[in-house]
């Protein structure tokens, strides 16, 4: 039996799996307040963490990803919201 390689973009496919796992870091970010507090102060995530009583690795996780969306946007190591998540998300 020989399987023959896909040719077309994967990317459809990766989105559809990984929506599994964006949609509730979304709304865990949402309902901990994550947007709300880049939208008043950009912040690095240990500051962002220990400021709102969240759990460090779990900050450094999950910025990085919504960052990796659109959602946020990271200069240096400070995370801040986009236009797309001020007019949404908040």
């Amino acid at each position: 039996m020989t399987i023959d390689t896909p040719i077309g973009d994967d990317k459809p496919i990766w989105d559809l799996w990984l929506s599994c796992v964006w949609l509730p870091a979304i709304t865990a970010a949402r309902e901990t307040g994550i947007f709300t507090a880049l939208a008043q102060q950009p912040s690095d995530p240990d500051t962002l963490a220990a400021r709102h009583n969240l759990n460090p690795r779990a900050v450094r996780t999950v910025l990085p990803m919504l960052a990796s969306l659109g959602l946020l946007v990271q200069r240096d190591d400070r995370y801040g919201i986009t236009e797309t998540t001020r007019h949404y998300l908040l």
